[in-house]
């Protein structure tokens, strides 16, 4: 599976486990953003060719709530716009 649908599964996850009422879901929130973070930075570095544009194949409904989702995790995490500006998100 191409890294950035892996990324915004991952960024479903965050807030997942962000909004749950189970304590130990939402525990799992800080290893997500690590990963997250992670896995930013591997895109950037080797498949920069991977963005919005380059994965048509990502159905529109999943790549919108991802938007939403992105606008959330740089209002958390504001050190993360570049990133996510970069593969094609305005945030």
């Amino acid at each position: 599976m191409p890294l950035l649908a892996v990324i915004l599964l991952k960024l479903q996850g965050w807030m997942d486990h962000r909004d749950s009422e189970r304590e130990d879901f939402q525990e799992k929130q800080y290893v997500d953003v690590d990963d997250i973070r992670d896995m930013l930075k591997i895109l950037r570095q080797n498949f920069s060719t991977q963005t919005l544009k380059s994965q048509k194949w990502m159905p529109r409904s999943f790549v919108n709530a991802a938007k939403a989702r992105v606008d959330e995790f740089v209002e958390a995490f504001p050190d993360t716009m570049e990133y996510w500006w970069d593969i094609g998100f305005v945030v």
